[in-house]
């Protein structure tokens, strides 16, 4: 269905108070059950379950692509949430806009005709989006070069949990061009996970100049906004074997085959900006000096699109629609209604409630910190901040509440709460990988509501059938009781920050991952990593990052983007010692440091 169709279909939807726009593609496992006995002892009246599924079916239908961030069906989305808001009383701050805009990231586009050209058996000059097509990750630049077939492209330290694996044993790549496959190697029984990223960035550090990935099918790779700065392309395996023989033959494995060939490749990318946007509605409290004062109540709206990198399923899922029912149109549907409780029952508030449905969490809390760095309203007038993230698949009562030790006021309010059959556990670190991490970063309690993770997670198989809404009752009016607990909580709401525990000693074992403790700026683009800081306890921390640092050497590895950061840190050893280098103040500071685990 066009977007064009779509539009009308949503917003009428909405319009009517109705709930029935559901997916297209059929139900592939059980559909949304009626409250058991069990469950219907934690429903609470102020909030049926059916009217999260109806907003759950709406934002996780197909028709909105997995409402990545910076698309047309995000923004859709975010029209919808405003409508939403607007129904449900709310007002938008300053009498204005409903709509926070901030940019994405850069991101790289393809710009006039791509060239490749390959010689092999014989030459061919092959046709762009006929025989190749575009690679993200990869850079402008123009060369000519031999061919070195590498495999899957892997190249795993013994270190990494007793496995070993190396495509670019014996293979000298300085200068050349990496002939890599898609897919990954299995090693001891155990299927590596290998992204297309760390393919490309593994054949830089192994000195290729550019890469070839073979396909059998042309894929729509989305953009990326990091470039590896090597030319690069995808090419399909039957155009490649009309001149590369082999090519039709190559398998992966360590002892792989030999590639009679060279290439020419010409590359030019161009940098193309995208807005995103938070929706933002405010409930004014009654008390006449805390008014001025703000708890905000959030939740991200954005998902993964058609696949990419951050998907879990086999090769990235591309072009399959990820409709991020749970993470985070659960939350969403949590937000709309808590809001429009809130909105109703005005008197119960002193401080004023503001409501925030961010974007652009997905590619790194992109919505929340521009909502921090930018806000709205004064900063320090927000006082608390509560978070709603995959809040949609609740198990036997389960719900946990992290970062609760980031102010006394948090268990404080549990302590007083008595919730007969419900399982609300809390958590006093402070985990990062949802906006409430944002919110603390700059000094502010908050929490994040989180019914935990599962098989669909970032798959496209995260759809609304899956959702378990009876428990979505008891959690929005936890939600909703803490809402106003936290608007009428007496004198300051103060700031604790959180504290990371290290890993008992009986806990490390060879398999543990390495572990730095930094806290990269995923909006920043390349010429190193800048840090937001350390966490509390880390190796990071005690080696001296500061707010502001830049990375831009670790070990012995130069690091230029977040992608060469991620790398680099995978090869690392719990316990190794080596130096960091960034950039402060424009000066190169180097940090001794000893990598932790976890």
């Amino acid at each position: 269905m066009s977007q064009n169709v779509l539009l009308p279909l949503i917003l009428s939807a909405s319009l009517l108070g109705g709930t029935g726009f559901s997916q297209s593609r059929p139900a592939s496992s059980r559909p949304a059950s009626q409250p058991s006995r069990e469950a219907k002892s934690q429903l609470d009246p102020r909030f049926p379950s059916q009217a999260f599924l109806g907003h759950i079916q709406v934002l996780a239908a197909d028709g909105l692509f997995g409402r990545e961030a910076g698309t047309p069906f995000s923004k859709l989305a975010a029209e919808y949430i405003a409508l939403q808001f607007q129904k449900g009383g709310l007002k938008p701050v300053g009498g204005a806009s409903w709509f926070h805009d901030f940019f994405l990231p850069s991101v790289w586009a393809v710009q006039g005709k791509p060239r490749l050209k390959l010689q092999g058996k014989t030459e061919e000059v092959l046709v762009f989006g006929k025989d190749f097509g575009a690679l993200p990750h990869t850079g402008s630049g123009s060369l000519e070069g031999e061919a070195v077939f590498c495999g899957y492209g892997v190249s795993l330290p013994e270190s990494h949990g007793g496995l070993s694996y190396d495509d670019y044993k014996g293979k000298d790549l300085k200068g050349k061009i990496a002939v890599l496959l898609e897919g990954s190697p299995e090693v001891g029984g155990v299927l590596l996970r290998a992204p297309l990223s760390r393919k490309i960035y593994t054949a830089k550090s192994k000195g290729a100049s550019g890469v070839l990935l073979i396909v059998d099918k042309l894929k729509a790779f989305p953009p990326s906004s990091d470039s590896s700065g090597l030319p690069g392309f995808q090419v399909l395996r039957s155009s490649a074997s009309r001149v590369w023989p082999e090519a039709a033959d190559f398998e992966g494995g360590e002892e792989s085959q030999s590639l009679r060939g060279s290439a020419e490749l010409e590359l030019e990318l161009v940098s193309v900006r995208k807005k995103a946007r938070n929706v933002v509605g405010v409930i004014p409290g009654k008390d006449p000096k805390l008014a001025q004062e703000y708890v905000v109540l959030g939740a991200h709206f954005d998902h993964l699109g058609l696949g990419g990198p951050s998907s879990l399923a086999r090769g990235g899922g591309l072009g399959q629609i990820h409709n991020g029912a749970d993470d985070n149109a659960s939350g969403v549907s949590m937000l709309i209604e808590v809001g429009k409780w809130l909105a109703k029952h005005p008197q119960d508030l002193r401080r004023s409630v503001l409501l925030v449905a961010f974007s652009g969490e997905e590619k790194g809390l992109l919505g929340s910190k521009a909502f921090v760095e930018n806000p709205p309203l004064p900063l320090k007038s927000m006082v608390a901040m509560v978070n709603l993230d995959m809040v949609g698949r609740s198990h036997e009562g389960y719900c946990a509440v992290i970062g609760a030790g980031t102010s006394p006021a948090f268990p404080l309010f549990f302590q007083e709460r008595a919730k007969g059959g419900a399982s609300v556990r809390l958590n006093d670190s402070s985990f990062g990988g949802s906006d409430h991490q944002s919110f603390h970063q700059v000094g502010i309690p908050a929490v994040h509501f989180f019914t935990g993770t599962h098989g669909d997670y970032h798959r496209p198989s995260d759809d609304w059938n899956k959702i378990t809404a009876e428990p979505m009752s008891w959690i929005a009016g936890t939600v909703a009781d803490l809402m106003v607990f936290l608007s009428r909580h007496e004198g300051a709401i103060p700031f604790k920050k959180p504290v990371t525990k290290a890993p008992p000693k009986k806990a490390r074992t060879s398999g543990a991952r390495p572990y730095l403790g930094t806290i990269p700026d995923y909006a920043e683009g390349k010429g190193g990593v800048k840090l937001t800081g350390a966490t509390p306890g880390s190796p990071a921390e005690k080696a001296g990052i500061q707010k502001g640092d830049i990375l831009v050497k670790l070990g012995d590895k130069d690091i230029d983007n977040i992608y060469d950061f991620s790398y680099a840190l995978q090869d690392l050893r719990p316990g190794q010692k080596l130096v960091l280098v960034v950039l402060r103040k424009g000066k190169r500071v180097p940090l001794p440091l000893t990598v932790g685990r976890r």
